[in-house]
C-alpha cells in the first residue's frame, strides 16, 4: 500500500532530523523514548522489518540507547519486545541499555 510506504518515509525523515547534530531535543520535533517504542512495537505487531522498516529500525537502535534514562518502563518493555519479536541481531547496545535502566527503575 503505497500510503503505508509513505507513513515509513515521513517517520524516517522525522527520526534523520530529529537524529541529526544540533536538533531540538525538547521542542514539538524531539524523538522521546515513547516515540521509539510506539512505532518498534507498531512495526512489530506487522511484522516489518525489512527496506525502508529495516532502516527505520536500525535508527531506533541507535537512537534510543541515550533516550533509554528518559524512558518508562512500559517503553523499556515494549521496545525490548518489538526487538525479540522481530528477531533482530546486533542491538546489544540497545538490548543492554534497557536492561541497565529496567535495573534501575526497579531498585
Amino acid at each position: 500500500d503505497p500510503r503505508a510506504l509513505e507513513v515509513l518515509y515521513r517517520i524516517e525523515a522525522w527520526l534523520s532530523r530529529a537524529s541529526a547534530p544540533g536538533a531540538d531535543k525538547e521542542g514539538p520535533e524531539a524523538v522521546l523514548p515513547k516515540h521509539l517504542a510506539s512505532i518498534s512495537i507498531g512495526l512489530a505487531r506487522l511484522q516489518w522489518k525489512d527496506s525502508t522498516a529495516g532502516r527505520i529500525l536500525r535508527m531506533i537502535g541507535f537512537i534510543a540507547p541515550e533516550l533509554i534514562p528518559l524512558a518508562r518502563a512500559r517503553d523499556l518493555s515494549n521496545l525490548a519486545w518489538a526487538f525479540a519479536t522481530l528477531e533482530l541481531r546486533g542491538f546489544d547496545s540497545l538490548l543492554l541499555a534497557i536492561a541497565r535502566e529496567a535495573v534501575v527503575q526497579i531498585a
